[in-house]
């Protein structure tokens, strides 16, 4: 089942039985992205399962078009265990016109950790991520902060 948000964006939700699934549907700019035109401050969600549930919430500046571009901090949940202001910095590497999979990049200080997502530009506001580590099943989504 799906419901239309409006003319570019929709939500869905599976009902088979014994499965669990939803999400959203939203339409991608038709321009090319360029990274300078992400350059700006994000917040981002992310949930999924690295040995145990686990959430993230937080915010990240994208300073420049340059390589190691992203800082900032995340609160997280792992498994009923919380914590508050970890630092990370990485990268967001946008390919060809930035309509495809991108690549961002992100260490985290305490707990040390990094993570790898596969990321997916809706428009210059808009970023859906899904993890590409082996170990974790993450997937969110990362909006600017105007």
């Amino acid at each position: 089942m799906f419901y239309l948000v409006s003319g570019s964006q929709a939500v869905f939700q599976d009902l088979s039985k014994n499965l669990i699934l939803g999400g959203e549907l939203d339409a991608q700019t038709t321009s090319s992205i360029t990274q300078s035109a992400l350059v700006g401050s994000h917040a981002f969600l992310w949930s999924g399962n690295n040995n145990g549930r686990m959430d993230y919430s937080g915010q990240y500046s994208l300073t420049s078009a340059s390589s190691s571009n992203v800082s900032g901090t995340v609160d997280f949940n792992q498994a009923g265990s919380p914590g508050s202001n970890d630092t990370f910095s990485g990268t967001l590497a946008v390919s060809g016109d930035g309509t495809g999979r991108n690549k961002l990049s992100l260490t985290a200080t305490n707990p040390s950790g990094s993570f790898s997502f596969a990321a997916f530009v809706v428009d210059a506001d808009t970023i859906l991520l899904v993890s590409t580590d082996q170990n974790d099943v993450l997937a969110g989504k990362s909006s600017r902060q105007f």
